[in-house]
């Protein structure tokens, strides 16, 4: 999967913690204009910090049967199924233009306008397209590989990813603890560059019994300046893969010598993203 369909995952999952982590608790209308809104909607677009999937890339996602589709059901119901991951919640009608969609006890608005339905949270948004039950796709059956690094063998579940140590150009050999506890093992390895950007490898254990996410937070800086770095990897309960988190090389260059100072925040999540099990910081 090219690095453009990574970044457009983690869009994916960031709007999701967005909306389950920042929404404000409350309660809509209880008027019941629901015609307009019920049924199922498939994603057109996701905006995320003021960067903008597009639908080339969305389509290429659907091809491998990963997908954003909403169910608003008339009982007052929703499932929002995320690149395979199902979440549930309540939504209310407002009126025939504006409603309230729950999860997680956290709440967000919903806009219905020129066909197009959107749910926004702060700078985060998805915008929808109503579509027949039929349209949909299904998710793919995850299936693990084994890559060698070299060292040692990294269980690589198909459409999560799953680098090699090999993908990095003349890497730099590390050996940086991130989290050692109950939820995982996280560790930095190596450093080099990645299809043209600075990356940084990080190996990772899943010590539970249940599929976990990772994703990198919004605050990672190089020497103290701030850059947005791409991380976004789905570890199955009880394995180990390793995963490249890389910069944008027009940002911060291409001297991987200069790549030192590095400090960061990794989410661990479950695999739908909507339960955040732990925050980890780290420092390079």
């Amino acid at each position: 999967m090219t690095k453009r369909l990574w970044t457009t995952l983690a869009i994916a999952c960031a709007l999701c913690l967005a909306l389950v982590g920042c929404g404000s608790k409350g309660s809509a209308s209880k008027a019941d204009p629901k015609d307009a809104f019920v049924g199922s909607w498939e994603v057109t677009s996701m905006v995320n910090g003021g960067e903008e999937t597009s639908m080339e890339d969305l389509e290429q996602l659907k091809g491998l049967g990963m997908f954003v589709y909403l169910d608003l059901n008339e009982d007052g119901t929703f499932s929002l199924d995320v690149l395979g991951s199902p979440m549930t919640g309540t939504w209310e009608a407002t009126d025939e233009s504006t409603g309230t969609i729950t999860l997680s006890g956290s709440s967000a608005p919903l806009t219905l306008k020129d066909g197009q339905l959107t749910l926004e949270q702060d700078a985060s948004s998805m915008t929808f397209k109503k579509i027949d039950p039929s349209e949909k796709v299904s998710a793919p059956t995850q299936t693990t590989t084994t890559e060698d690094d070299g060292n040692e063998s990294l269980m690589t579940p198909q459409y999560f990813g799953g680098d090699s140590i090999q993908d990095l150009d003349d890497p730099t050999m590390l050996d940086v603890a991130v989290v050692d506890d109950s939820f995982c093992t996280i560790k930095i390895t190596a450093k080099g560059m990645y299809e043209g950007d600075p990356g940084i490898f990080f190996e990772i254990t899943n010590k539970t019994d249940q599929d976990i996410l990772l994703v990198g937070g919004d605050d990672w800086t190089i020497g103290g300046t701030s850059h947005e770095a791409i991380l976004y990897e789905m570890v199955k309960a009880g394995e180990s893969l390793g995963s490249i988190a890389w910069f944008d090389a027009e940002e911060v260059g291409t001297d991987m010598d200069a790549i030192a100072d590095v400090a960061g925040t990794i989410i661990i999540a479950d695999s739908t993203g909507t339960e955040m099990l732990e925050t980890v910081n780290f420092q390079l």
